[in-house]
């Protein structure tokens, strides 16, 4: 008598256990019919995924392409500017030669003309020379210190045009590059 009632028991288990094994295999079934459904989108999106990276990877190498020409360009440009800037120095230092020449050169010509103006004044009070006759031989030009013009010819001189020095030959290679480089800032070039 217990083996039929453990037989039952054991039926009625085994029913329970198929009952629920069949209501979590209907689950799976609709489960798997709605992957099925979304399949389609599925494959769009890896498509998408796909042909979003292609198009990274495509400009990431033309953004690299495109860094490494600025660099070159600004490397170009930074070794444009070194050597502007070396000429520049050159050009500033054989300037501040050529300013430092000039005032020596003027400081000789007030010294001149402040020589020349007291040999005029001791030379108005030195008597005559005698006059020339044609027996004697000429020992001693008649020369006079450079005066500078009056107030008149100043003037006159102020209003003549600028005197071109391109004919003029330069003393050395800095007022020759010097001369160049006033040439073209007057041309607009530099």
């Amino acid at each position: 008598m217990m083996v039929p009632v453990l037989s039952m028991l054991f039926d009625v288990v085994l029913a329970c256990l198929l009952a629920v094994m069949i209501f979590y295999a209907v689950r799976l079934n609709t489960r798997i019919l709605s992957l099925k459904e979304r399949e389609s989108e599925l494959q769009d999106m890896i498509l998408q995924f796909n042909h979003s990276s292609s198009a990274a990877h495509a400009s990431a190498s033309t953004l690299k392409s495109a860094g490494t020409e600025a660099e070159f360009g600004v490397k170009a440009a930074v070794a444009k500017a070194m050597a502007l800037r070396n000429d520049l120095a050159t050009m500033i230092d054989e300037g501040n030669r050529l300013a430092a020449r000039l005032d020596q050169q003027a400081t000789r010509q007030a010294q001149l003309e402040r020589s020349g103006a007291k040999t005029e004044a001791t030379a108005q009070r030195a008597p005559a020379p005698p006059a020339r006759t044609s027996r004697q031989p000429e020992t001693q030009a008649n020369v006079r210190p450079f005066q500078p013009p009056s107030g008149a010819k100043q003037a006159v001189i102020n209003r003549m045009p600028a005197v071109e020095t391109d004919h003029i030959a330069p003393r050395t290679a800095a007022e020759r590059h010097l001369l160049d480089a006033i040439r073209a800032a007057k041309e607009g070039v530099a």
